[in-house]
């Protein structure tokens, strides 16, 4: 990313954003991140707290993903929907969950480039020629 970005953009690739018992008995190894105490899911859950911000969201999801993830960036997708938020959802072709993140500064510029796109089009100038990521709380 150029230095003249700031780094603040939220970008979400492929993942779990709400958390159930359910969900966690579909991989041996989803315990091991998200625990066992069922009543701590909820707490856990980035879902909420993505609903909530007021930082425009940039979605990215992988053709290659396994089931639950696409469900989850489908959840995600429809969720923000819903609450009328601002955010962009990206479905990268010949991906999967990890290969998004390892595509960056690659040959593969897909991912690199929608996210950079995403990072400037949510920008803005400052006074002193710098370009800023917006934040609602701040002031530039």
């Amino acid at each position: 990313m150029p230095s003249n970005l700031a780094a603040n953009a939220k970008g979400q690739t492929s993942g779990i954003y709400r958390i159930t018992p359910e969900l966690v008995t579909q991989s041996p190894t989803y315990p091991r991140y998200f625990g066992t105490d069922a009543d701590k899911y909820a707490e856990r859950s980035s879902l909420e707290g993505l609903l909530a911000t007021p930082v425009p969201l940039w979605v990215g999801t992988a053709e290659l993903d396994p089931p639950p993830f696409r469900e989850q960036g489908e959840l995600l997708r429809d969720s923000l929907r819903k609450a009328g938020k601002s955010f962009r959802f990206v479905e990268f072709a010949a991906h999967s969950h990890m290969s998004e993140a390892y595509s960056i500064h690659s040959d593969d510029r897909s991912v690199g480039d929608a996210l950079l796109g995403f990072v400037r089009g949510n920008s803005t100038k400052r006074g002193d020629g710098q370009v800023a990521y917006y934040r609602r709380d701040s002031s530039f």
